[in-house]
């Protein structure tokens, strides 16, 4: 029988989304896109390059453990965190401060241009603070000697809902 907590989305170790969960309110904000056309960023994290052999999954665990901690602390509210395996994490970074105001056509192309490179800018930095974040996470456990903290980064460019899934999960997935 599965857990509460399963049942609601939640990664039980965790307690970032679950990859179900994740991809419904990926697929909301891709539809919502459609309107609004907000700026949307996957940031995929992985746990990896172990010099020297394989390593305790329970110190893995630890170090998601208190990397979903430490960057939900970071991230904003529109912003969401997901388990995606035993290494790794998703995070769906959404700017819902697009919409502009009816301006004339050449206006509101150079208006948008304008606030698609703030929103990246913006985004960036969040992404630097995750980097930054998940770096003293695996020092502070003694690992980042063994590990590295592999992190890319998937705008959304208008594909449909399955194109982007799986270019997020070409970038993840591969080596």
């Amino acid at each position: 029988m599965a857990s509460s907590a399963q049942d609601f989305g939640i990664d039980p170790l965790t307690g970032a989304l679950s990859p179900t969960r994740f991809n419904e309110i990926l697929e909301r904000e891709i539809l919502l896109n459609k309107r609004t056309k907000s700026l949307i960023q996957v940031v995929t994290i992985e746990i990896s390059s172990f010099h020297g052999g394989v390593i305790d999954p329970e110190i893995i665990d630890e170090a998601l453990i208190k990397l979903v901690y430490e960057l939900k602390q970071i991230l904003r509210q529109t912003d969401c965190i997901c388990r995606i395996n035993q290494t790794g994490l998703w995070l769906l970074l959404v700017n819902s401060e697009s919409s502009q105001p009816f301006q004339s056509s050449q206006s509101a192309q150079h208006s948008a241009s304008q606030q698609k490179t703030t929103e990246i800018n913006n985004t960036s930095k969040i992404v630097e603070r995750i980097q930054t974040k998940g770096l003293k996470v695996l020092s502070d456990m003694n690992l980042e000697k063994s590990n590295s903290l592999k992190i890319s980064n998937i705008f959304y460019n208008g594909e449909g809902f399955l194109e982007f899934l799986l270019t997020i999960d070409r970038t993840y997935f591969s080596d």
